[in-house]
């Protein structure tokens, strides 16, 4: 009966050991994933590419005749879409009611790219307001 309560114990242990090996596992590659992806964020390329998307939206962008004169990275909106890439939503001149959303990714050649976005309904106002 001893070696018998023994052995569950024991089972009992292992898988308990076991989930929290796997647990802690899973959070580690969690928290590299983040930090991965908050650096491809904030990278060089990166930039460029927030650059790019902003002339797009905004041809005459950090001039003094274009809606858009700053933008911040809004670190609380990474993260990773489900389809692929990185989703990000840029903070047009400090309001947070004027944001481009924007979907990092990968091209075929390795460079990264805005692959969709969007912008919020006060901002695209703004940008129709300025093409007139």
């Amino acid at each position: 009966m001893k070696k018998m309560l023994i052995i569950i114990i024991s089972i009992v242990l292992l898988i308990i050991i076991g989930m929290g090996i796997k647990i802690g596992v899973d959070k580690h590659m969690k928290n590299e994933q983040e930090k991965e992806m908050t650096e491809i964020v904030h990278s060089e390329e990166a930039k460029k590419v927030y650059k790019k998307t902003i002339m797009n939206n905004d041809p005459k962008a950090f001039t003094s005749g274009g809606v858009i004169q700053t933008y911040k990275i809004d670190d609380s909106s990474i993260e990773k879409n489900p389809m692929g890439g990185i989703m990000v939503n840029l903070i047009i001149n400090n309001d947070s009611d004027l944001v481009i959303d924007i979907i990092l990714s990968k091209d075929n050649k390795g460079k990264l790219s805005d692959d969709a976005g969007g912008t919020t309904e006060k901002l695209e106002g703004l940008l129709e307001k300025e093409g007139d």
